[in-house]
């Protein structure tokens, strides 16, 4: 999660080369990492490097259900209640031109890549993650 997030904040900050697609893209990638991550600790179970259920074989703009049964039971600081979580991006927005992207729409998805990076660093203080 970590690396996607940094490159992502060094493509969204950089003023003279301000790359919204790919910092969009990035903040994408670094929330569905730190979400996969999270359920791993819960239980997902993987095979050949990937999710052994296909159903958790998914982009972070479809895993907020996937996320949610994963993370039933589980101490409220790792709940995520946005039903609008990463649902405006999309894998294929890696084609897109900066222009077809908003400050604002990328600002909230920076936030909830930002969501999920601090659930990371709450999961590794309990112990959840190393």
């Amino acid at each position: 999660m970590e690396r996607h997030w940094r490159d992502a904040e060094l493509l969204f900050d950089d003023q003279k080369r301000k790359s919204l697609g790919n910092a969009d893209h990035l903040y994408g990638f670094a929330a569905e990492c730190g979400l996969k991550a999270l359920m791993l600790s819960c239980g997902m179970e993987m095979h050949n490097s990937k999710p052994r259920n296909r159903e958790d074989c998914c982009h972070v703009d479809k895993l907020l259900r996937r996320y949610q049964i994963y993370m039933a039971g589980i101490d409220n600081k790792y709940v995520l209640s946005d039903t609008d979580f990463f649902k405006q991006w999309n894998i294929d927005e890696r084609y897109a031109k900066d222009t077809e992207l908003s400050q604002d729409q990328v600002k909230k998805h920076r936030s909830n890549a930002e969501k999920v990076r601090d659930m990371i660093k709450e999961a590794q203080k309990d112990g959840l993650l190393p």
